[in-house]
């Protein structure tokens, strides 16, 4: 017997891929992923401030803000992010974001750093 049944629409977004977690001591974890699965990126942002694309930032990779790097001056016209995450599979991947303010809005220079290559890749379409 033919039947049909109807399938709701999915939405996949990055938290489906990776779970916030905390890093102890970020650089030294980020010294220890090496650069060999490192993708550097960079993006121009419509935001006006730096603490609205930090925030952006953080909500579009999902990940956990270390280091007291998450707390940001309404006023600053520059900011590093430090974020941590393990990506499905259990893969450890972090993220160093320089915020800095231009005339056009705000840019954004990201790097990834992550276990594997595949994983590098996949978080870094998340601000695509």
């Amino acid at each position: 017997y033919d039947e049909e049944y109807p399938i709701d629409a999915v939405v996949i977004s990055p938290s489906d891929f990776i779970v916030k977690t905390t890093s102890l001591d970020f650089r030294k974890e980020w010294d220890e992923l090496g650069n060999e699965h490192e993708i550097l990126q960079k993006y121009g942002l419509q935001e006006k401030s730096i603490e609205g694309a930090a925030r952006t930032v953080i909500e579009c990779m999902h990940m956990q803000t270390c280091d007291g790097t998450g707390t940001i001056s309404p006023s600053a016209m520059q900011h590093m992010l430090h974020l941590s995450g393990t990506f499905i599979g259990g893969i450890k991947t972090l993220v160093r974001c320089q915020l800095s303010s231009s005339s056009n809005g705000i840019v954004l220079k990201m790097a990834i750093r992550a276990e594997t290559q595949d994983a590098a890749e996949s978080l870094s379409k998340f601000m695509v």
